[in-house]
């Protein structure tokens, strides 16, 4: 299967050009990309993968990283996700609400056989986010990162480590290696290059598998970062065991400059509104 590192794919847009900046709030810094995307009309980030010649015609690109209105910080209608995703030419989407499984029937109930619903979750540990695949149950929030992780292969899923190196609610060097994870989310739509830059390597020096996810919290982000796999692989039975296999790849965009001052505003203001809790 092609990966990365063969050529024919790739974690960034190739047009894209990098010029770092910072903006300070409240004593911690936030990194800024200035990076220069080449934009295509309508909802075709997907195409645009297909365009630059990045999809192998042997894979399929599934986006396993958004959120619903079941999450608290998104007000997207499940239906209208897996509607976009389907435009986008998606194989398929994970649900990866915040804390919840809420979202996953109504995403299932708009779907057929032709497009796959990945239920799944995002669980806040007391050291930052990981993603629970193949689940609907609710795992407690604030459990140490290796219980989240047993507790999501007890219910028969796959745990990933979600944008590891992000600020505020990645798992950082440290406590990411407190679980044996098959695979790091090493492209992240809503995470700037030189936090999946980081990810990535870390992937790759542990020899462990990669994924992508937009992240998305609004129709528009939906595609921008997707997970490779195997054009076989449509049911969900075997998606999960390549992500538990670490035999998946990651490509899309990373988090740019607009997208990082819409980013910092819609989450620190949500911050202040739960009282500067965390999600």
């Amino acid at each position: 299967m092609p990966t990365p590192a063969d050529g024919n794919l790739s974690t960034t847009d190739e047009h894209s050009v990098s010029q770092d900046a910072e903006l300070r709030f409240d004593g911690h810094g936030f990194d800024i990309e200035s990076t220069a995307h080449k934009s295509l009309p309508g909802i075709p980030n997907a195409q645009a993968f297909k365009r630059r010649g990045l999809r192998a015609a042997s894979s399929m690109l599934l986006d396993l990283h958004n959120h619903t209105r079941y999450s608290p910080d998104s007000r997207v209608d499940p239906a209208a996700l897996v509607g976009v995703a389907r435009k986008a030419r998606l194989a398929g989407i994970a649900i990866t609400d915040h804390n919840s499984v809420g979202g996953i029937a109504a995403a299932e109930a708009a779907t057929d056989r032709e497009f796959l619903v990945i239920p799944a979750i995002e669980v806040s540990t007391d050291s930052g986010h990981v993603l629970g695949y193949g689940i609907r149950e609710v795992i407690p929030r604030n459990l140490s990162v290796s219980e989240t992780a047993e507790r999501i292969v007890a219910l028969g899923g796959v745990p990933v480590a979600a944008h590891p190196f992000r600020f505020w609610s990645g798992l950082g060097p440290t406590a990411v290696a407190e679980a044996r994870f098959p695979a790091y989310e090493t492209c992240n739509g809503r995470t700037l290059r030189r936090g999946n830059i980081r990810a990535r390597a870390l992937a790759r020096e542990r020899k462990i598998g990669e994924t992508g996810g937009s992240d998305s919290h609004f129709l528009d982000e939906v595609a921008k970062a997707v997970t490779v796999v195997d054009a076989g692989a449509l049911r969900l039975d075997d998606v999960l065991q390549l992500l538990s296999q670490g035999r998946t790849s990651a490509q899309g965009t990373d988090r740019g400059s607009a997208a990082t001052v819409r980013y910092v505003s819609k989450a620190v203001g949500e911050w202040i509104l739960r009282g500067m809790r965390r999600i």
